[in-house]
This record gives C-alpha cells, structure tokens and sequence, in this order.
C-alpha cells in the first residue's frame, strides 16, 4: 500500500497512515487495528476512529494488535466519545507490559477490555466470541501486520 493509499470501502476497509503507524481493517462485526511502535498523530487517530464511529454498535468486537503506539489521552477521550458509553468487548494483543497500563486507562469506559500476549491471541479471539471466519480475518491481519512471528 502506498503512502496515505486507502483501499475499498467501509466492509472490509483497508486504511494505513501516511507514516505506516496504524493499519485498520474491518470484517463483519469484527474491527480490527494495527499500532506500530509509534504513537499515533491526531490525524492518524481521527481517521481511524471514523472507521470505528461508522462501525460502532452493540455487536461490534475490536480487536488491536500493537508494537507499542497507544493513544494520548486527548485521543482516548475523543474514543470515549465516538463510542457514546457503548460496552463492547476489545482485545489488546501485545508482548509490551507497558501497553498493560495504557489499557488499563481505557478500561475505565471500555470495561470488556482485555490485554493478551501474542502467543495468547487465541484467548482475546474467544474473548471477543469471534465466528470461524472472523477467527481466520483475525489471524490473516495478525499474519500481515506482524509477518506472523
């Protein structure tokens, strides 16, 4: 994908940043992101919580894989907004223990969120109640955005 490219439309968007710090695609009920090591700009966060803003419902499931970028606090309230008090169910899959505390601040409106090594990313699927074929988008955009280490 090239530089600030985005792919197809909202069923199955693909979208990346100008700098390649974060990668969202959606699949059915299923919303899933890629953070890189870097934390993301206003921008960056903006657009992708359109995504999420478009996508958001009670059967709506996140999932998040991330190398490190997590969101300021402005942009975790801007979250808090987009999501209007919604409870739905989020798995952060990470091996960074530092990405543990900034869950943990976003567990305070996003109470059905939970953290999972990637080793234990089977775990945040079931934790997310994933399908069969959302299981399989889930580990194909873990494959993509990771290489599958």
């Amino acid at each position: 994908m090239g530089r600030g490219e985005v792919r197809g439309g909202l069923a199955g968007v693909a979208t990346a940043s100008d700098d390649k710090r974060m990668l969202a695609r959606t699949s059915g009920r299923l919303a899933m992101f890629w953070h890189g090591s870097g934390a993301p700009s206003d921008l960056e966060w903006d657009r992708h919580l359109g995504l999420l803003g478009a996508q958001a419902k009670a059967t709506l499931r996140v999932l998040v894989f991330t190398e490190g970028g997590a969101p300021s606090p402005g942009q975790q309230i801007r979250l808090a907004k987009v999501l209007g008090g919604l409870s739905l169910p989020v798995a952060v899959v990470s091996d960074l223990g530092g990405i543990r505390f900034v869950a943990s601040a976003l567990a305070l409106f996003l109470k059905r969120l939970r953290t999972f090594t990637v080793d234990e990313r089977e775990a945040g699927y079931a934790h997310l109640e994933l399908t069969p074929s959302e299981r399989e988008a889930a580990e194909a955009f873990f494959v993509e955005v990771t290489g599958g280490r």
